[in-house]
C-alpha cells in the first residue's frame, strides 16, 4: 500500500499550526516539519502537542541557513545564495521523506479533514498514477474579522501537489519557490473541491508585510453561506480547542 508525507515548512505561525495539524491528523503516514527563522512559540507549541498526543509519526528538522522570505527583493533582483532561498529550504526537506507520496501542507492552512482524507485516499489508491493538485479558501484577517479575498479567492493548485517523493523538486522563481514535476510527463488535474481555510494576517508584497488591517475593503468579500457553514464545522472548533488569537474572529456580515 502508498504511504504519504504531509511536509509542512513551518515559519512564525504559532496562531495556526496545532490547528492546522489537528486538521491533517489522521489523514498522513507521516507529518515532516522543516522550521527557520523562528521568533515565536510555534516549536513549543508543537513540541508540546507532539508529548501531550503520544504522536509518533512526526519529524522536526531545522534548516541551518536563514531563508529569504517570499516577495523578497532578492528573488526579484536575483542577488542571493542558492541556500538562503525558499526552494533550497523546501529541497532540503525532501531528503527526510521515506514514504512513496508527498504532498505540502502550509502551517496557516486548517483542512476540511473528510475532504482531505477523501482526496488522499483516492490518489493513493488511483492505479493510473494520475497526479493531483489542490487548492483552498485564500482568506485574511482584517480588524477582527476574516474575508475571503475578493480577485484571489482560492490558492493552492500547482502549489500542492499529492505526487510521489521521486518526482519532487522545488524550483525558486521571481517571487517564491515552485514545486515542479521532475522527471515526468505526466499532467496534474486540479478537483473541483476546496480542500482548506488559508488563514493569515495580511500577506508580503515587495519586501513588505501589509497587515490585512490596512487592506482596501473593496479587495475583500464576506463568507457566503456555505463558507460559514464550513467553518463553524470545522475550522471554528479547531481554532477554539487550541486557543488560538483567532478564534474569536466574526466571520458573518
Amino acid at each position: 500500500m502508498n504511504t504519504v508525507t504531509g511536509y509542512i515548512r513551518l515559519a512564525n505561525e504559532e496562531d495556526t499550526i496545532i490547528s492546522c495539524l489537528n486538521s491533517i491528523n489522521n489523514v498522513f503516514d507521516k507529518i515532516l516539519i522543516i522550521h527557520s527563522n523562528i521568533t515565536d512559540s510555534s516549536l513549543e507549541l508543537i513540541n508540546e502537542y507532539i508529548k501531550n498526543n503520544n504522536i509518533t509519526n512526526t519529524k522536526i528538522h531545522k534548516y541551518p541557513y536563514d531563508v529569504i522570505p517570499p516577495h523578497s527583493i532578492e528573488y526579484t533582483t536575483n542577488n542571493y545564495n542558492y541556500e538562503n532561498s525558499l526552494a533550497a529550504y523546501y529541497n532540503f526537506g525532501l531528503q527526510f521523506i521515506d514514504t512513496d507520496f508527498v504532498m505540502k501542507i502550509d502551517a496557516d492552512q486548517i483542512y476540511i479533514q473528510p475532504l482531505l482524507k477523501t482526496f488522499v485516499d483516492k490518489s493513493l489508491n488511483n492505479t493510473q498514477h494520475e497526479i493531483f493538485g489542490t487548492k483552498g479558501h485564500n482568506c485574511v484577517v482584517s480588524k477582527g474579522h476574516i474575508y475571503e479575498l475578493k480577485n484571489q479567492p482560492q490558492n493552492g493548485g500547482q502549489d500542492h501537489f499529492l505526487i510521489p517523493v521521486k518526482y519532487a523538486h522545488f524550483e525558486q522563481k521571481k517571487y517564491w519557490e515552485l514545486l515542479v514535476l521532475q522527471n515526468t510527463n505526466q499532467s496534474f488535474y486540479i478537483p473541483k473541491n476546496n480542500f482548506w481555510f488559508h488563514i493569515k494576517d495580511g500577506h508580503r508584497y515587495k519586501n513588505k508585510f501589509v497587515s490585512g488591517d490596512k487592506y482596501n475593503p473593496n479587495d475583500l468579500q464576506c463568507f457566503n453561506q456555505e463558507l460559514i457553514d464550513a467553518y463553524e464545522k470545522y475550522v471554528l472548533p479547531l481554532l477554539e480547542i487550541n486557543e488560538s488569537k483567532f478564534k474569536n474572529l466574526k466571520y458573518k456580515c
